[in-house]
């Protein structure tokens, strides 16, 4: 329909793909479930902050957890932090928007489920500006962030990132280089931990 925007990665689960949406004229995020043979699309339940056009929430990312729910983070126009949500039922329904302690700038983020079951996010670890972009690293499904390291630090903005792991076990990050490009990096799982190599450019 008219507004809805896709950002980040679908995500294949029981063999149905999962588009993490948003609605642009009201700042609202959902998901949109194709079936099997995509002949039929679904709509979930809108995650909705209620604070409207610029001040709500979008973009949203979402991994699948442990346990099977699924975890929804989204970017905030308002708050300065990442928006959460859980799904119970594989994407159908999601609980009310939560506040976390992460910080938001009015920035979009990424996240990405590793082969070795850690979850990585991609954000702009301030409450103002798109400096630095961080790729943070979680052990316990979110619950806590136990490395982080910074891929861009400079005066500028680094925003927009989007991260695959391919078969290889690297990981690939994308992201806007100070409006003026798009800058591809590529590292291990190591890195962030601080026990791998420089990145790859």
């Amino acid at each position: 329909e008219w507004g809805y925007v896709i950002r980040t990665k679908p995500l294949f689960i029981d063999g149905r793909i999962l588009l993490p949406t948003h609605i642009e004229t009201d700042w609202s995020s959902l998901v949109m479930i194709g079936e099997k043979d995509l002949s039929v699309w679904r709509q979930s339940s809108p995650i909705d902050t209620g604070e409207g056009f610029k001040k709500g929430n979008n973009e949203p990312a979402v991994v699948e957890l442990s346990d099977g729910r699924l975890l929804m983070y989204m970017r905030s126009g308002s708050k300065r932090c990442i928006w959460m949500s859980l799904s119970l039922d594989r994407g159908l329904s999601w609980s009310p928007p939560a506040e976390t302690d992460l910080p938001n700038p009015n920035s979009a983020i990424d996240l990405l489920r590793l082969d070795s079951d850690g979850i990585i996010l991609a954000y702009n670890n301030t409450s103002g500006g798109r400096t630095p972009l961080t790729l943070a690293l979680s052990g316990d499904d979110c619950k806590s962030w136990c490395r982080s390291r910074d891929v861009e630090s400079g005066p500028g903005e680094f925003s927009y990132p989007a991260m695959i792991q391919t078969s290889n076990g690297l990981i690939h990050l994308t992201f806007t280089y100070k409006r003026e490009g798009i800058k591809h990096v590529w590292l291990k799982e190591s890195w962030i931990a601080g026990t791998g190599k420089d990145l790859d450019k």
